[in-house]
């Protein structure tokens, strides 16, 4: 492929020069040629195009996890009465801590079983249950009863729902199998069918009745569960950061042409760090809306970046919007949806693409969650000469796994996958990453450690560059949170990056840089 960038036409704007040229000429040296000087300038741009994209989509995705986060930590401490109880393993039937003998027949099996399952002492009531099944008079409405509730408790809620459903058939007015098909409508994700449940449920039943509080007590908890899920969800904050390197330079200083006495008579040098403070900010929010049964509709959307004070030629502002397809059931959740990704570097729109994005949750477990998501964007540069050089799609597949281990710990993480297109070959590339981290919350304060490390290698040699680039590339991000330090809502928020790139174009493309920002976060 050949290279022919308008590359005066990229440099005709002083802001562009600003970012890459450093004062070239020195006393004793003569300035480095026109030419060396506009393909140096060219070539910042896949600096900031490639690796910051990487940051600031680790970025997006802490930013949705949290909300996922906080939204399901709402959601157990509204149900928090709710929650089961450990399963007793002892085979007898234990109420308040007294142990009871149970004779073998229908009625005595039939109340131990009924209590058991009242009490959630599981591993009991799956004894009595068997035991009761062998007799030829035991009541098949509390052997549906049971199965729906042992399948429930067993997350096998297709099949708790089918139990349920049979009881109901046989006796429609049965109140505790009415609240139980409820819960299982809620906890696999037909909320419109849930609420409806919850709703027939209070309406028939009297209110004034001091026996039926519970009751109510329950239904308010669920049906103000199910008002948090479609409701809106987010965060935004911003506060002072500091960062030592805006630039992202190598600060690499290079002589080109030495002289047999030892003079350097023409000397490459790329720009000094710059370091720089200003304001950091991030805006996030999504929502669900449910439709009918398992399916709904779902919008997410964010902005975030920094505005540098006295440097503004290094400002960085992203915008993502996502909206379309979303089904939720019990252990899985898909959503499907066309997306947009809007980048200004500086004081100017660097690119905006369209794509499509998608992501498959699963909870093999109670405490573990998988997640596969998929991108894909269509780059479109804003300036015609980017444009000839850098527009082309950009495949992106990431898996994570995230695991509770008790005490206020979740460990994460995964694998990625980036393939980008490029107009000019050298600048397309391949991916791969890996990332790990680690959440923990104790006594109103919450910290994540995040580690990522990926490799890119270039589709193909760069006459420029002499080389065909190849880049490791770190980053490494903990946040601090004090929720029990808030003020008016708001709450403290310590965020540390590293980033480290290593190329083997070392004078051009590696560079070091160091981040801090203390920002004042609201949560809705």
């Amino acid at each position: 492929m050949s290279y022919q960038p308008d590359l005066f036409a990229v440099i005709q704007s002083e802001q562009w020069r600003r970012k890459c040229f450093s004062p070239w000429a020195t006393p004793g040296r003569f300035a480095v040629t026109a030419f060396i000087r506009v393909f140096i300038f060219f070539l910042c741009l896949p600096l900031t195009g490639v690796v910051v994209a990487q940051e600031r989509d680790d970025t997006r995705r802490l930013l949705e996890q949290s909300i996922e986060s906080r939204a399901f930590e709402r959601e157990r401490e509204l149900l928090r009465d709710e929650r089961e109880q450990p399963a007793a393993s002892r085979p007898t039937l234990t109420l308040d801590g007294r142990t009871y003998t149970v004779e073998r027949t229908a009625a005595a099996l039939g109340q131990a079983l009924y209590l058991s399952l009242q009490h959630r002492q599981w591993g009991a009531a799956r004894r009595f249950l068997d035991e009761y099944l062998t007799l030829p008079d035991h009541d098949p409405l509390l052997v549906h009863y049971a199965r729906g509730m042992l399948a429930r408790a067993a997350g096998l809620l297709a099949q708790a729902e089918a139990e349920f459903r049979a009881l109901l058939a046989l006796r429609p007015a049965f109140l505790p199998a009415r609240l139980e098909l409820a819960r299982v409508l809620f906890e696999d994700g037909q909320e419109r069918e849930a609420e409806l449940a919850f709703v027939d449920i209070l309406a028939s039943i009297n209110a004034a009745d001091p026996k039926t509080a519970g009751v109510r007590k329950t239904i308010a908890a669920y049906r103000n569960a199910l008002r948090q899920r479609s409701d809106w969800h987010g965060s935004f904050s911003f506060g002072p950061t500091w960062s030592d390197n805006v630039n992202r330079t190598s600060a690499s200083q290079t002589c080109l042409w030495l002289l047999a006495n030892g003079l350097c008579l023409v000397e490459r040098k790329l720009p000094d760090a710059i370091s720089a403070g200003g304001l950091a900010f991030d805006a996030s929010a999504q929502r669900r809306i449910p439709l009918r049964g398992r399916h709904g509709l779902y919008l997410r959307s964010s902005l975030y970046g920094a505005q540098y004070r006295h440097h503004g030629d290094y400002n960085e502002t992203t915008f993502t919007a996502q909206g379309g397809y979303s089904y939720r059931g019990g252990r899985h959740q898909l959503q499907l949806a066309p997306s947009f990704e809007y980048y200004q570097w500086g004081r100017e729109a660097l690119y905006g693409a369209w794509g499509a994005h998608a992501d498959w949750s699963y909870i093999p477990w109670r405490n573990a969650l998988l997640k596969l998501e998929g991108e894909y964007k269509d780059m479109s540069y804003r300036r015609r000469a980017y444009a000839n050089n850098f527009d082309g799609a950009t495949r992106q597949l990431y898996a994570t796994y995230y695991h509770e281990v008790g005490a206020g710990w979740t460990l994460f993480g995964g694998v990625d996958w980036v393939d980008s297109d490029a107009r000019l070959e050298a600048n397309g590339y391949r991916q791969t990453g890996l990332r790990l981290g680690a959440a923990v919350t104790y006594s109103g304060f919450s910290a994540t450690l995040f580690g990522a490390y990926r490799v890119r290698d270039y589709d193909a040699y760069n006459p420029l560059l002499a080389a065909r680039r190849e880049d490791d590339e770190q980053n490494y991000t903990l946040i601090l949170k004090a929720p029990r330090w808030q003020a008016a809502g708001f709450v403290p928020v310590l965020t540390l990056r590293h980033n480290k790139v290593k190329s083997n174009v070392d004078w051009l493309y590696s560079y070091d840089r160091n981040d801090i920002s203390l920002k004042l976060e609201r949560t809705f």
